[in-house]
């Protein structure tokens, strides 16, 4: 189960790197830094909005049941945000949804990832096996920088939503 739980955190990582990457550099290339600290704003309330949300809900909802719904709702989220990108590229609604749902996806599932890993745990346990499994997240990070390089120019940056929801 722990070499599962890496996989399962390596792969939630995975598409948040390549996605948070992707939405800052289409948020620069696209709205430009003049709107930059309005962006750290919405973000601030977004976050919060959905934290709030989150927090009504997770202790009425199994674990999994919440993971579950976490990764529904955001691949849901990304789909639409790629649809506004399809019908209308020159929308800046959709560069700032695909940033803010990256950053609160993060958010949300960095908080939600371990709660639910410590269901299979123990306190000694979980001492032990936590750096092991918080490691994913690093190697994520590292595979997921050198990767992208690679990555974007054969699924064009507007397409690594569908790679993102594909990793949830």
């Amino acid at each position: 189960r722990t070499a599962l739980l890496y996989i399962v955190f390596f792969l939630l990582i995975l598409g948040s790197v390549w996605g948070e990457a992707t939405a800052e550099a289409l948020f620069l290339d696209k709205i430009g830094t003049d709107s930059y600290s309005f962006r750290f704003i919405a973000e601030a309330v977004f976050t919060l909005a959905f934290t709030l949300i989150y927090t009504a809900f997770v202790d009425r909802v199994s674990n999994t049941h919440m993971l579950t719904a976490i990764c529904a709702i955001t691949s849901v989220s990304l789909l639409v945000t790629r649809l506004l990108l399809i019908f209308d590229p020159n929308q800046s609604i959709a560069f700032y949804l695909f940033y803010l749902i990256g950053r609160t996806a993060r958010v949300i599932l960095s908080v939600h990832s371990w709660t639910y890993a410590s269901e299979f745990y123990d306190t000694r346990a979980a001492k032990r096996i936590f750096p092991l499994i918080g490691s994913s997240g690093r190697i994520a990070g590292l595979f997921g920088g050198v990767a992208l390089r690679f990555v974007v120019p054969i699924v064009h940056a507007e397409n690594i939503p569908y790679i993102w929801i594909a990793l949830l």
